[in-house]
């Protein structure tokens, strides 16, 4: 094809009005007299989305139509929470849930509940309505409100598929044990008024024993609610010295723990700088502090290995001992009576 005359060339574009979208979806839906969907897939075929919506919206239609999970997101996130919203297309395995896990858009003003690095493993539904969900080990680290709030941002969203009535959602496989409902229900909802029910649960507890024979330990037996994780309240424990007269203190009264999360089985703990400005001075009771730790968190179902921070670094090692990658549990330093 020939190169055409620069003056035979312009610039086009279409200009679309925002009333006489909303006068067009008026017309047709006085025109046939029926209830309408309108349909905004393809981002309003170019229009927006939430352009289209609107249109259609303010000539009284109360159910919109697209293509993907991703655009019913998009409209949810505009402000379009009381209407119907039906996908046209099949949704495929797990694709609802994925396009919730990467959270809203960037100018949506919204934010993801859920914490970062949050993926989906699995999923199965139950022919009574119950959909199983398991998410990796990220979303094992919240708690409380914020729990709550992730737990129910899944149940809200599942649950608008016809075939879904409950959700039981799972870490790595395992039910997290503080959560006072394993299966939850739109019905519930965050602010239902229930009075939580302690959860009992029992950890082994590492410390040294008196007089330098290696790690002992003490069983303990905790209340958890929402508001408390496992690896919370067994880390806060250790920091409160042993119950047992055999055992002894070895973590100093000043250090503090900052936070402890988990990721993918790497129990991640973030300590005061006390912890090092308070080091023992012995190898052998820098190593007997390190694996009273390791050794007790590392003893829990869902930890793995313990990573070590002070006022949010990486520790590269404790004195004699080398922290440049997570440690796993070491159990030939338990003692014998």
């Amino acid at each position: 094809m020939p190169d055409l005359p620069e003056h035979h060339l312009s610039s086009c574009y279409l200009e679309i009005s925002r009333a006489d979208l909303a006068h067009n979806a008026r017309a047709v839906c006085d025109y046939v007299n029926v209830p309408v969907i309108g349909v905004v897939k393809c981002d309003g075929y170019g229009v927006s989305g939430p352009e289209a919506a609107a249109a259609w919206v303010s000539a009284g239609v109360t159910t919109l139509a697209v293509s993907d999970p991703a655009e019913a997101l998009a409209l949810r996130c505009a402000g379009f929470t009381d209407l119907d919203i039906l996908l046209l297309a099949p949704v495929a395995d797990g694709e609802l849930l994925d396009a919730l896990l990467d959270g809203p858009p960037l100018d949506s003003g919204l934010r993801s509940p859920f914490p970062a690095g949050t993926r989906l493993l699995g999923w199965q539904l139950d022919q009574d309505g119950l959909l199983w969900v398991d998410l990796s080990e990220s979303y094992g680290s919240l708690t409380g409100i914020g729990l709550t709030l992730a737990d129910y941002c899944l149940t809200f969203t599942l649950c608008q598929l016809e075939e879904v009535e409950r959700v039981s959602i799972t870490v790595s496989g395992r039910t997290i044990s503080y959560r006072y409902r394993q299966e939850l229900d739109p019905s519930q909802a965050v602010l239902s008024g229930v009075e939580e029910t302690p959860v009992e649960v029992s950890a082994v507890l590492y410390f040294p024993r008196a007089g330098g024979r290696g790690l002992g330990f003490e069983s303990r037996t905790f209340q958890l609610t929402e508001q408390d994780t496992l690896v919370d309240v067994v880390a806060g424990a250790l920091l409160g010295g042993p119950e047992d007269s055999d055992l002894t203190r070895v973590i100093p009264e000043s250090v503090q723990l900052y936070s402890a999360t988990l990721e993918d089985g790497v129990c991640i703990l973030d300590f005061s700088q006390s912890l090092l400005d308070d080091m023992p001075s012995q190898a052998d009771r820098q190593t007997l502090l390190v694996y009273s730790i390791v050794n007790t968190l590392g003893n829990l179902e869902s930890v793995d290995s313990v990573l070590f921070q002070v006022e949010g670094a990486p520790l590269s090692s404790y004195g004699a001992v080398k922290l440049s990658a997570p440690l796993a549990p070491d159990f030939g330093l338990v003692g014998n009576d």
